[in-house]
C-alpha cells in the first residue's frame, strides 16, 4: 500500500484519485519509486525439519512484515533471494541467520558488461562472454551480491583468486590486482 499512497492525489483511506495517480505515473508525469522492503523470515527448527522433509505445504511461517507463507512459498522465496532467513528454536531465540542472494542475476551481468569487457585480470584478454561473475569481496567474508562488488574473471583467474590472488577496489574506484613485489596493477 505504500506504493499506492505515493501516487499523486491518493491519501490513506481515500482512493478517489487512484486512477488519475496511476495514469500520471504510467505517462511518466510523476516520480515514484517502490519502497524498499526487507522481509525477514523466522523459522523454528521443528518447522524447518518438516519443510526439508517435504511436509511443508501446511506449515505457516510469519514474516516480520506481518505476512504469512506456507512452507512451499517460503522455499520459493528463499531460493529467489528476497532477504534474510533466520532459524529460531522453540523459544523463538535466533540460532542462525542466512543471507539469501549469493549469485549474480543475469541483469547484473548484463549491466556490468558495459564496463568489464574482458577478464579483469591485467594479463588476460578472455572475452566477457567466457567469464564468470565473482565477488570482489568474497561472499563468505560478507561481500554483497551487487554491481559494486562484481568482478568478471575467466575460469583460470577465478581459480587463481581462490588460491590467493587478490583483487580490490582502490580509492579511485578502479579495480587493482595486488602483486607480491612492486606496485599493484590496475585491472582491464
Amino acid at each position: 500500500m505504500d506504493y499506492i499512497h505515493g501516487l499523486p492525489g491518493v491519501e490513506p483511506g481515500n482512493y478517489d484519485g487512484l486512477y488519475e495517480g496511476l495514469k500520471k505515473h504510467v505517462e511518466n508525469r510523476t516520480q515514484l519509486t517502490a519502497p524498499r522492503r526487507m522481509i525477514h523470515i523466522l523459522v523454528n527448527l521443528h518447522d524447518l525439519e518438516m519443510i526439508l522433509r517435504g511436509d511443508g505445504e501446511d506449515i505457516l511461517v510469519r514474516a516480520t512484515d506481518g505476512t504469512w507463507r506456507t512452507g512451499a512459498e517460503l522455499m520459493e522465496e528463499l531460493l529467489a533471494g528476497v532477504g534474510l532467513a533466520t532459524i529460531v528454536n522453540a523459544r523463538n531465540e535466533p540460532m542462525k541467520q542466512y543471507r539469501l542472494k549469493r549469485y549474480f542475476t543475469q541483469a547484473q551481468r548484463d549491466m556490468i558488461a558495459a564496463v568489464q569487457h574482458t577478464c579483469m585480470d591485467p594479463d588476460c584478454k578472455i572475452p566477457f562472454s567466457m567469464c564468470q561473475a565473482d565477488h570482489l569481496k568474497a561472499w563468505a567474508k560478507g561481500g554483497e551480491t551487487n554491481l559494486d562488488n562484481i568482478l568478471m574473471l575467466c575460469e583460470y583467474h577465478n581459480m587463481k583468486k581462490r588460491d590467493g590472488d587478490v583483487y580490490y577496489k582502490g580509492s579511485d574506484g578502479r579495480i587493482y590486482k595486488r602483486r607480491e613485489f612492486g606496485p599493484d596493477i590496475p585491472c582491464n
